[in-house]
């Protein structure tokens, strides 16, 4: 890195909405101009009819506690019984998918098997997958076997990768009963968007043993591979932001919230962790998200870039949602402007 240039680097965590942290490297590319606030919607209509609604399943909605009206959104972006995948004593499936044009999240359960069971001891614990990534690509696990992970990513990064891009991966204890983990893995683009029509391969690099006691253990050594095409619905509001010097753009989904900022001074970087979301009424919708995000500002001239990534704890409504405040911008979404 340059000397003249400072890397702003914070870990990733789960916060609530006003205390949002970042760390990723941004990737800027708007010019500055006159002051303006050009907002825009992206993806499908919000109005589906209810009748249609296709049920989340179990895991998703007790993560996500979605509203009617956010699974109403969502409708056109659930696919149920996706793909399954693994090797040996681990089968893998994807019981259902839901996309937005900027976030994907999975219902994913892992089935053990023969010693992998008798490694789990009496205890109580998550089997979670662990070194998740994805690729927008479509790839035929068996062509991977034998390989290493390392190899594996490698060989899938020269077909295609997400330049930007956040994972999220959250696991339950492990069912007994049933022999099964649960785990919501969920994967949110810095920039681009996840194009309807197009594969995606995920990938697996392995299974740990986690246990109360705070004990780790690695069970299953992969890559598994799990390719398919998935479905996207709900909607997004993409506000551009110009600002003076400063240009940026937010888009806030049903599922989480992106951001990127060029020409801001340090204190406006640090300004990017307030973010609220309003109603109608002025009232704040909870988010509870963790987060991804980073900038990097000139020693020389004080000034530099800023991105954010918030994965949402809760899916919203967007036809709730009036007014997306970040640092020091107040932004009204489309068609919810207020009254003076």
């Amino acid at each position: 890195m340059n000397a003249r240039t400072m890397k702003l680097l914070r870990a990733l965590g789960e916060v609530d909405s006003d205390l949002v942290e970042q760390a990723e490297q941004p990737r800027p590319r708007r010019p500055a101009g006159r002051i303006a606030l050009i907002a825009a919607v992206a993806a499908a209509a919000l109005c589906i009819a209810a009748a249609g609604l296709l049920p989340w399943d179990e895991l998703l909605h007790r993560t996500y506690r979605p509203s009617h009206a956010a699974v109403e959104e969502l409708t056109g972006g659930v696919d149920s019984q996706v793909v399954t995948g693994g090797s040996g004593e681990v089968t893998i499936t994807v019981r259902q998918a839901i996309g937005t044009p900027d976030t994907l999240t999975l219902s994913v359960e892992t089935a053990l098997g023969g010693d992998l069971l008798t490694g789990l001891g009496a205890g109580e614990g998550t089997v979670s997958p662990e070194d998740v990534s994805f690729y927008p690509v479509q790839a035929d696990p068996a062509q991977f076997q034998g390989l290493s992970c390392e190899q594996a990513r490698a060989g899938l990064r020269a077909l295609g990768f997400f330049s930007d891009a956040a994972v999220r991966v959250e696991s339950e204890d492990f069912d007994r009963t049933e022999n099964l983990a649960r785990s919501v893995i969920t994967l949110s683009v810095g920039e681009g968007r996840l194009d309807e029509g197009e594969p995606i391969t995920l990938l697996i690099g392995g299974l740990t043993w986690h246990t109360e006691e705070g004990g780790d253990l690695p069970l299953a050594q992969g890559p598994f591979l799990l390719s398919w095409t998935p479905r996207f619905q709900g909607s997004s509001y993409r506000i551009e932001v110009e600002d003076g010097e400063v240009t940026g753009w937010v888009e806030l989904s049903n599922l989480s919230l992106r951001a990127e900022f060029q020409n801001i001074t340090r204190a406006q970087y640090e300004d990017l962790s307030r973010v609220r979301v309003l109603d109608k009424n002025g009232e704040v919708i909870p988010l509870m998200a963790s987060s991804s995000g980073g900038g990097s500002i000139s020693e020389q001239t004080g000034t530099g870039t800023g991105s954010l990534i918030l994965q949402f704890r809760r899916a919203i409504a967007l036809e709730d949602a009036a007014v997306l405040e970040i640092g020091s911008y107040r932004l009204e979404l489309p068609g919810t402007a207020q009254a003076e």
